[in-house]
């Protein structure tokens, strides 16, 4: 039975793909021998392109269709699977294994479908053997079958461009990760900054609870922006002008200097020439406020009481770490005075 008879039934059948079969037909037609189709057979079965049964079913069809043996001899006994199993190798002559020459260049067929590729070489089991003998004692080469034998060789490398397409993505991933960043810290900056010159335009209106407010926000949704140093030592100004100025009560802002003065006294927006002395006029406001007070005490207990808070007062704006040197010279007028009335309250 010949090969085509055998690549027709495949295709008729449908268990190969059409590349592989034109591909196997070339194979065939470029052939300088016979190919047999049990040859053929086993070549697919050993590829995995076939299973055993399906090649064994076909060689029983071509062998029912055309009434004659594998060799197109009398109906054989021999069972079609038998055939599989058969190699060049098996027959010999006097019991040495035929030698298996290549004839006429190798044909190269990929498989489509399977990662490996496959080189078809061409053998005859016709040529001389060892002992001299011609090819006129053995059997000619237009009688014997010709076998296809499969040479595994490497899977084809991938596109020499992949790498390169695989680097100009990442390249562009990278360039737009960078470009987002930069975006996204550009418009917190923007809303930031925003934030804060709203709530420092609210504090010099003189409206210190709204700003006070402001400034919190701002300090916890921008805790590492630029000004939010500086944001925390003006809502601590702001908590004290509160208290002084809209509650008119400097004992309670003298409270809360104590409080809250120790806790932003590291803070570098503190260093702020312009924040540092709202700071030192606002402290001296609490004092010549607090002396009003106590002279306008009623009872001498009272105005002890006041006095002992002034005394306290007065070591907060002595530190030079809330009035320096050179607030204390730009407030030197209004802190003399502030000693004077308290040595007058003293001595009433």
């Amino acid at each position: 039975m010949s090969a085509g008879q055998f690549i027709s039934l495949l295709e008729e059948q449908g268990l190969l793909d059409p590349e592989v079969i034109s591909e196997l037909r070339r194979s065939v037609a470029e052939s300088k021998g016979r190919i047999t189709s049990e040859s053929l057979s086993k070549l697919l079965v050993e590829n995995g392109q076939l299973t055993r049964f399906q090649a064994t079913r076909l060689i029983g069809q071509l062998q029912a269709n055309s009434g004659t043996g594998p060799r197109g001899d009398a109906p054989s006994s021999t069972d079609p699977a038998d055939e599989l199993d058969l190699l060049p190798e098996a027959e010999s002559k006097g019991n040495q294994p035929l030698e298996a020459k290549i004839i006429g260049t190798p044909v190269k067929a990929e498989v489509v479908g399977s990662d490996d590729a496959f080189d078809v070489d061409i053998i005859s089991e016709s040529e001389e053997d060892d002992s001299g003998s011609s090819a006129d004692d053995g059997p000619s080469l237009d009688s014997q079958p010709h076998y296809v034998k499969p040479v595994k060789i490497a899977a084809p490398q991938g596109n020499q461009w992949d790498a390169f397409r695989i680097w100009g993505v990442g390249f562009v991933l990278c360039v737009l990760l960078v470009a987002l960043t930069w975006l996204t810290f550009w418009l917190m900056s923007g809303s930031a900054s925003e934030v804060y010159t709203q709530a420092q335009q609210t504090y010099e209106s003189g409206d210190y609870e709204v700003s006070i407010q402001q400034f919190t926000s701002y300090v916890s949704k921008y805790p590492n922006h630029d000004n939010t140093s500086t944001a925390k030592v003006i809502t601590a100004i702001a908590k004290i002008r509160q208290a002084n100025e809209q509650l008119g009560d400097p004992a309670k802002a003298i409270e809360i200097a104590e409080t809250i003065l120790p806790t932003i006294v590291n803070e570098s927006g503190l260093s702020n020439t312009g924040v540092r002395s709202d700071l030192a006029s606002a402290l001296v406001k609490v004092g010549e406020k607090m002396l009003v007070r106590a002279e306008s005490a009623k009872t001498t207990e009272d105005r002890k009481r006041l006095m002992e808070i002034m005394d306290r007062h007065l070591i907060t704006m002595r530190n030079p770490q809330f009035i320096p040197n050179a607030d204390r010279l730009t407030n030197e007028i209004r802190l003399k005075t502030i000693d004077e009335e308290r040595a007058r309250i003293l001595r009433d």
